[in-house]
């Protein structure tokens, strides 16, 4: 049930972005392109689980915010009831993303971009991980390099994790406070074939390999 119900919510994201992302739209990570100058975006998510005892829920709204065809920005805040018995608000998060390489064709192009993302949380430690979904205070600063070629695109990003101490909350001596973070992404355009207007839908197939150490 949980992922028919994330499939159906990544499909009326795909759906509704702006024509230029196309297949550069993947959920989990971000290409190295940027939004469309001065434009902004919202994007919501929910993920839940139930374990032996309760119903875990955690739910996320995003603002995103398109610069200038080089820098954007968002900003999350996130709730949930993941380490506490009631559902509360739990953190927030700035992530800034620069373009720096453009390499532009016809109906293809290579990019490579430098972002950062900073986190504040109020949360108890309970897992021995690095997380910025709303686990952890800190930031992860990386590159992403994408390329697109007609319909399909591929987009790697690594970058570097560190954990800080929560507010209220101190990391133990044996948790993980460091991470290397690598994913590979990629997004193919099934529909429409032929674009007649600005306000056609746009469906897309894609895969993602998400990877920590």
């Amino acid at each position: 049930m949980f992922w028919y119900l994330k499939f159906c919510c990544i499909i009326i994201l795909l759906i509704s972005w702006k024509i230029n992302f196309a297949q550069e739209l993947f959920p989990s990570t971000e290409p190295a392109s940027a939004m469309s100058a001065r434009s902004i975006g919202i994007r919501l998510n929910n993920q839940f689980y139930s374990s032996n005892t309760k119903f875990m829920n955690r739910s996320n709204a995003e603002v995103m915010w398109g610069i200038n065809k080089k820098w954007m920005m968002h900003f999350d805040v996130s709730a949930s009831n993941y380490h506490q018995p009631n559902l509360k608000m739990e953190s927030g998060s700035w992530y800034i993303k620069y373009r720096f390489l453009s390499v532009d064709e016809v109906q293809s192009h290579f990019r490579i971009a430098a972002y950062t993302k900073a986190a504040i949380s109020n949360n108890a430690f309970h897992q021995n991980d690095v997380s910025f979904n709303g686990d952890n205070t800190g930031f992860n600063s990386g590159f992403i390099i994408t390329q697109l070629q007609h319909k399909f695109a591929a987009s790697i990003t690594t970058g570097f994790s560190q954990a800080f101490n929560n507010v209220g909350y101190k990391l133990h001596q044996s948790q993980t406070d460091k991470a290397f973070n690598c994913s590979i992404s990629a997004g193919y355009l099934l529909f429409p074939f032929h674009y007649v207007n600005y306000r056609q839908p746009n469906f897309n197939i894609y895969f993602e390999l998400i990877g920590k150490n």
